[in-house]
């Protein structure tokens, strides 16, 4: 501190005429150097490729979506969108033309629904209490009138006016609170009786716009991503030779894409094309028209769009450090256009699955008609069954694997639906929408964002067809502990073996006694590095179902995980006595 004192330049103390506290106003002369916030983007504005240099302009923040936002719209795509790219829906144009004429109105769009950067900028530096309306800023305005008044006179003494004003603002400021509050309690009862979950929880959740207090520079988070996220793939080909001779589609309908269409959600974020579902839904005649000949082009040539591959990651802090990106959740906001792809390719991907049987029904993730309770139940149920004998036992280890979805090799998940017969030009289509897909970070809420990074590996963050892509990856893990099924007492539900439960990544191994969870274990730990999968060996825990409390050790690839006397599993926690 005294090293500070001797630093100081001036001092100073100011006024506030509506405050009871004055500020203290300081300059030091320091030697400081802050550190590196910039988030520079490189733009990739002559690419080669039309298609890849689809719209590489810096999109800083999309206008929000609102009635008025509506008219405008409706205006603009009557004037400039209809005229120009209507002919895209019923003219036969060569493939690549299809696709550089919908590269141009993805621009068009674009450029309409982004707001410029000073305007971000400013819409995002706002502070200050929600409550604080019109009637406590002409308050505030009258106070420091008077007070200015008193200032310039020269009279030593305030005026009984200033005091009357004062306390005249702070009854508005008590008064607005007031009123504030009401209709906020208000709101949230009409949203909870209405069971509008959406406006209750922006109401619960909602706070000023304010830039966060700490900010991880763009560098930190290109590295982060590249370490953990752009591993290069296997150097293997899986599929050698398996694109030779594609089938042909059929033209695509635009009754189908009608209906992919109408399942958009609203008042969701758009991704990095700024065009909202509201926008899509508001033409949903005239986009499906054209989205059908859009997709057919893609179909028959494979080339992507780009911005269908790209991706921008909203971090929320989760806990801990707020300079560690590792404590964030990405979210990943994706081109809604290329959603309504991903979910053309997804009906196709998941009519071939089932008809082929391939998700098996250990597994009750991301899949209709199942939920996380049934595998709760079965669980109990099963647990109840083996422990309920004198001495009886169901040993259970929840395997917790890490980043699973985002550390697959995209190879051996090619192979592996290869192998099994997909169809060949879906699988074309699939691997063409994951090759060199990459991301940006959002900096900050004004928009700003961080150079893009590519991703290599694991099923695309977002995206509609991660999940089933991923329960098919892992849809092979049941098979080698029913090909031991005897040495590794399986329990069985039913006629059914039941080894392993699955939850998308909630893995959980079976056993009725603690000698076949062993055998197991070492089973499942060969599985896992033959595709690559890493068991979290702190997160992983085993759970006896018995009356005894002792403990065991156990180990999986010879590091121990936790034997434990209670598991929260799927939100419900168990415990060894079912209690």
């Amino acid at each position: 501190p005294s090293d500070l004192i001797s630093k100081a330049l001036s001092f100073k103390i100011g006024n506030i005429q509506f405050s009871d506290h004055l500020p203290l106003a300081a300059t030091f002369d320091l030697d400081w150097h802050g550190d590196d916030h910039s988030h520079p983007t490189q733009l990739d504005t002559n690419a080669e490729n039309p298609v890849e240099g689809i719209n590489t302009a810096l999109r800083v923040k999309g206008i929000k979506w609102s009635v008025t936002q509506a008219q405008k719209y409706s205006e603009f795509f009557q004037q400039e969108i209809i005229q120009t790219y209507s002919a895209l829906g019923i003219t036969s144009y060569e493939y690549d033309q299809t696709i550089n004429l919908f590269a141009n109105l993805l621009n068009d769009l674009t450029s309409f629904f982004t707001v410029p950067s000073h305007q971000a900028n400013r819409a995002h530096s706002k502070t200050g209490a929600l409550w604080f309306n019109r009637n406590c800023k002409q308050a505030k305005q009258h106070l420091c009138a008077i007070y200015n008044d008193y200032k310039s006179s020269g009279v030593t003494t305030l005026p009984k006016e200033y005091y009357q004003a004062k306390s005249a603002y702070k009854y508005v400021q008590k008064k607005a609170k007031q009123e504030w509050q009401l209709n906020r309690w208000q709101a949230l009862i009409a949203a909870s009786s209405t069971r509008n979950s959406r406006k209750f929880w922006l109401l619960v959740n909602r706070k000023t716009k304010r830039y966060p207090l700490t900010v991880i520079p763009a560098p930190v988070w290109e590295s982060f991503l590249r370490n953990y996220f752009a591993l290069p793939d296997l150097n293997i080909n899986t599929i050698d030779g398996f694109y030779e001779q594609l089938p042909l589609w059929p033209p695509t309908d635009p009754e189908e894409i009608h209906g992919l269409i109408s399942n958009l959600k609203v008042g969701k974020a758009p991704g990095p094309d700024l065009v909202p579902a509201e926008a899509i839904k508001l033409h949903a005649d005239w986009w499906a028209k054209i989205l059908a000949t859009t997709f057919d082009a893609v179909n028959n040539s494979g080339m992507v769009p780009r911005i269908w591959k790209d991706a921008i990651i909203v971090p929320i802090h989760k806990k801990g450090s707020t300079d560690d990106p590792g404590n964030y959740r990405n979210i990943s906001l994706l081109s809604l256009i290329g959603k309504i792809y991903a979910r053309f390719l997804l009906t196709k991907l998941t009519k071939w699955a089932e008809e082929n049987n391939l998700i098996g029904p250990e597994q009750a993730g991301f899949r209709p008609n199942q939920l996380a309770v049934d595998h709760v139940l079965v669980l109990y149920h099963l647990a109840r069954k083996y422990s309920s004998p004198n001495r009886g036992q169901l040993c259970a280890a929840f395997i917790d694997l890490k980043a699973a979805f985002d550390s697959i090799p995209r190879v051996l998940l090619w192979g592996k639906l290869a192998r099994w017969g997909i169809d060949k030009r879906l699988l074309w289509l699939i691997t063409k929408l994951h090759d060199g897909s990459a991301t940006r970070v959002r900096i900050t809420p004004a928009g700003d964002l961080s150079n893009s990074v590519t991703f290599n590996r694991g099923v695309r963050q977002g995206c509609i067809l991660a999940p089933t892509l991923f329960n098919l990856f892992i849809s092979d893990m049941r098979a080698p502990l029913i090909d031991s099924q005897e040495t590794i007492h399986a329990p069985c539900l039913a006629q059914y073996r039941c080894p392993l439960l699955l939850y998308a990544d909630d893995a959980v191994i079976l056993s009725f006694s603690r000698v076949g969870l062993r055998r197991a274990l070492k089973i499942f730990d060969v599985y896992c590095k033959s595709n690559f999968l890493t068991i979290n060996h702190v997160k992983s825990k085993v759970l006896i179902f018995t009356k005894s409390r002792k403990t065991y050790n156990w180990r999986i690839d010879g590091k121990a995980i936790d034997q434990v006397f209670k598991f929260q599993y799927l939100g419900v926690l168990l415990q060894l006595n079912m209690g």
